[in-house]
């Protein structure tokens, strides 16, 4: 019978055409392994060549699938892009503030070794410091920025380090604005204009160990008010666990599982 050969001469197609994709999935997964951050990551750029990723993009790539499944696939896979980007290049976290606020210090309690300077003098980090970390599995990399400064105040070689922390806080993934309860750090950070932050941007007021309250003074400024903030001590490694939830939550909001269907390939 002519059409129950060709029902099957096309699913043979079907079944070919998909033993294609899984033999690209398996080769994309190989080559991106070695690159994996954590376990965790590795445990999931292993399992697309088991779960359902093959049969999605199977799915996205025919010409004969329904609209509305592919639109379905599509909507998925685009809620787990994010993850997807960052299998092997971590978020960048970005710590930016006036001199003298800290920064180098929280650098240096997250990852664990004093790879910043960290002494009393503003002005001292002149050149951007990066130190990557894992929170929860997942890849983060911490920046340490010079210190922004008023107009005038900086000289001409950290002024040039001034401009790779605006730099780097515009193209940031989280951007933590650093102060202390002194009013001139939060006179720097109000110079980072509203429409340059990123979408994760929160206040981290370092220093809370020496009890001072700076509530009074954030709350009057607009760019204060419409952020999140945490109070946090490097000195005593207060507030930190939960600075690191925040910045883990803010890019990863949902856990994915090894079921998860992550788009490793085109579509």
């Amino acid at each position: 019978d002519l059409q129950d050969a060709g029902a099957t001469e096309e699913a043979a197609s079907v079944e070919q055409h998909s033993s294609t994709i899984q033999e690209q999935i398996e080769r994309e997964v190989g080559r991106r392994l070695p690159t994996a951050r954590s376990r965790k990551i590795a445990g999931l750029i292993l399992s697309q060549a088991t779960n359902s990723f093959c049969h999605d993009l199977t799915q996205l790539r025919s010409a004969a699938a329904d609209s509305a499944s592919v639109a379905v696939i599509r909507q998925r896979l685009a809620q787990w892009q994010n993850i997807a980007d960052h299998f092997s290049e971590p978020w960048r976290v970005v710590l930016a503030g006036a001199p003298n606020v800290g920064k180098s210090s929280l650098l240096n309690v997250i990852a664990g070794m004093e790879r910043s300077i960290v002494y009393d003098q503003p002005g001292t980090t002149r050149d951007i410091v990066e130190v990557d970390t894992v929170i929860d599995g997942w890849a983060f990399r911490f920046v340490d920025t010079a210190g922004i400064r008023l107009e005038g105040e900086a000289g001409q070689i950290e002024s040039l380090g001034i401009q790779q922390s605006y730099l780097a806080a515009s193209e940031c993934d989280v951007l933590c604005l650093v102060i202390d309860d002194r009013p001139e750090s939060q006179a720097s950070i109000e110079r980072l204009m509203p429409s340059n932050l990123p979408m994760h941007t929160m206040i981290v007021r370092n220093k809370c160990d020496l009890a001072m309250d700076a509530d009074a003074s954030l709350s009057q400024s607009p760019i204060f008010a419409a952020l999140p903030r945490i109070n946090v001590s490097a000195a005593v490694g207060h507030g930190l666990p939960a600075l690191l939830q925040w910045i883990k939550l803010a890019m990863v909001p949902e856990e994915p599982t090894t079921e998860t269907a992550i788009q490793i390939l085109p579509i």
